[in-house]
Order: structure tokens, then C-alpha cells, then sequence
């Protein structure tokens, strides 16, 4: 059997307090719409599709340095493994087969996540760069760890007016291989049940384009931010046999209070 598309679907709800000026705790969960499509040797081709929680994460964030324009935050926070870590969908092998490493929108183990951030902004523009990484700890629930991940983004904006802005980036990841493998999974069968080959450890660089809109002072949504960002795939550089990136959207709405 072999994958032909991928598409994956996430809303992401992220609260934040501010505890003080300088220390914010963020709190996100996830629900994940995952679909892949494939086909057979027998030339079957067929749909599985995957409607669940992902896992919770949370952070505090201090900001360390503040002089003028300059910002530097440092972050550090966890990963709650409460998503599903092993999903199942009828398919041609038969009723309730457990779905491949890529539509499991859960990782089944602890994880840790520290991140550090600095930028300088002033009236016209702001640029910045961040690095965040996601360790794994522990075996995860399912006979398998996913690989830990490094990420990578610089960015620059331009303010075009006091409710429009334009921002570009370039954003870098980096993944180890899946620890373990889940029993249930045949790797003979599809290129994703191989934690080997098919699912090993990889690189890619993205392009994200966004545009940022900040509702006017006086109107009855003053403050609220809308964000659509556009990601294209500039590189890629994987392990083993793996669906790579086309293209991407990221639509985001803000309300503070």
C-alpha cells in the first residue's frame, strides 16, 4: 500500500495570563482533523480518516532582557500525553486496523519544551528570531516515543499602518527517529507503519507569509488581531520513504481581556 496524500486539520485553542510584566503562563490544546488517502497493490484506492485530541501543552514564559527595542523571552514548559497516541479506521486489511504513525495526532509520551526568544522593534518594523525544542522523556503509551524535535525561525515584519501589517520567515525543523515501534503495526503494509525507513528522522525549511490585521481603537472589537499566514516548502531532506510538505495555512484570532 502506498500513501498518496496527507492532510491534517488543527484547531488550537491558547490561553495566556500575565502574572506579572515580565512572566505570562500559556496553556494550548489541540483537536486534529487527519485524512490520508492511498491506494493498494490491487489498485484499491480508499480514505482513512481520524477525528481526535491532540496532546496539551503548557508553558511559562519570563522576559529576561528588555532595553529599548530589544526583547529577549526564555520559556519552558510540558507536554501532557492526553491525546490519542493509537487510532484505528476500517481499511482494505480489515475492520478497526491501527492507522499508521502520521494520523496519530497524539504522541503518548511526557515532553518537555524550552524555548528562548529575542527581537527588536520599533515603530515602522520589528525582526526576530526564536528557537524552541520538544524532548521526549520516557517510553511512550503505545510501544513507541516520537523522535524529538528542534525548530528553528527568524522573521521580519512591516507595519503599514496602525491595523495592517505584512510579515515573511524562514522556519527550520529538525526530528530524530520514532523510539520503539507499536506491535499492532505491520510495516510491511504501508511505508507509515515503518519506524525505520518510513517514518525516520528528517529536516525541512518553510517559508511562512503572513498578513496581520489589529481592529481599530473605538470599535467594538478594538484590540482583537486577525493573522492568515501562508507556508511554502523551500526544503526537504528525509531519512526514508515519507509524504512531504506542499504547502500550508495558518489562520489565527486573538482576543485579549
Amino acid at each position: 500500500m502506498a500513501p498518496l496524500t496527507l492532510s491534517n486539520i488543527t484547531h488550537s485553542v491558547t490561553g495566556s495570563y500575565g502574572l506579572s510584566e515580565r512572566l505570562t503562563l500559556t496553556g494550548t490544546a489541540e483537536f486534529s482533523l487527519i485524512e490520508r488517502e492511498q491506494i493498494t497493490n490491487a489498485g484499491i484506492l480508499y480514505i482513512t480518516g481520524v477525528e481526535a485530541l491532540g496532546d496539551l501543552s503548557a508553558s511559562a514564559i519570563y522576559e529576561v532582557y528588555r532595553q529599548g527595542p530589544y526583547r529577549m523571552n526564555m520559556s519552558f514548559g510540558a507536554v501532557l500525553p492526553i491525546g490519542k497516541a493509537r487510532t484505528y479506521a476500517d481499511t482494505p486489511f480489515g475492520a478497526a486496523q491501527a492507522l499508521p504513525y502520521d494520523q496519530r495526532p497524539g504522541g503518548g509520551a511526557f515532553a518537555v519544551t524550552p524555548g528562548i526568544t529575542g527581537q527588536v522593534q520599533n515603530e515602522v518594523a520589528s525582526l526576530g528570531a526564536q528557537f524552541k525544542a520538544k524532548i521526549h522523556v520516557g517510553e511512550g503509551s503505545a510501544d513507541f516515543t516520537p523522535g524529538d524535535r528542534y525548530q528553528a525561525d527568524g522573521w521580519a515584519a512591516y507595519r503599514i499602518n496602525s491595523a495592517l501589517s505584512l510579515s515573511a520567515g524562514v522556519r527550520w525543523q529538525i526530528w530524530g527517529r520514532i523510539e520503539g515501534a507499536d506491535p499492532q503495526l505491520v510495516p510491511t503494509q504501508d511505508p507509515g507503519n515503518d519506524n525505520v525507513t518510513g517514518m525516520a528522522g528528517g529536516q525541512r525549511a518553510d517559508m511562512p507569509i503572513g498578513v496581520n490585521l489589529l481592529m481599530p481603537e473605538g470599535s467594538v472589537l478594538a484590540g482583537h488581531r486577525l493573522s492568515v499566514e501562508a507556508i511554502y516548502a523551500m526544503h526537504h531532506d528525509y531519512e526514508g520513504v515519507r509524504l512531504g510538505l506542499d504547502w500550508g495555512l495558518n489562520f489565527g484570532y486573538t482576543v485579549p481581556f
